[in-house]
Parts: structure tokens; sequence; C-alpha cells
């Protein structure tokens, strides 16, 4: 494998983890006030929702900053 397309996988992963932790801190607050402190175990399916969308979200931040970049959302 050539280094160029390893490195764009690489930062691409990255900036993945990159834009999760800023969704996570901007919605941590929703999270802190209304899912944690009443969470049991009947209510945890609402964290692992709210988790899962922060990952979708994030994704789909790198996945159309990836396609703007190489022309595919607007070329």
């Amino acid at each position: 494998m050539a280094p160029f397309p390893f490195l764009v996988i690489v930062h691409a992963l990255a900036a993945t983890v990159w834009t999760g932790g800023h969704l996570v801190l901007d919605l941590g607050v929703h999270a802190r006030l209304r899912l944690i402190p009443n969470l049991t175990d009947t209510n945890l399916g609402g964290l692992a929702c709210h988790i899962r969308a922060i990952t979708a979200l994030a994704i789909a931040f790198v996945v159309v900053g990836v396609l703007i970049r190489q022309g595919g959302v607007l070329g």
C-alpha cells in the first residue's frame, strides 16, 4: 500500500475521534444532567442510543469533510 492512502485513512480515523470528542463535550451536558443521574438497568437503552447518535454524527462530519475535500459533494 502506498503511504498517502494509508495516511489519509489514519487522518480520517483521527478526525472521527476528534469530532466525536467535541460532540461528547458539547452533548455531555444532556447526558450528565438527564441520562446519568437517572440511569438504571431499565433505561440503559437511552444512554446507548445517545452514544450511537453521537458516534453517527461524528462519522457523518468526517465523511462530509472527506467528500468536500475530494469534490464528491459539490463536484
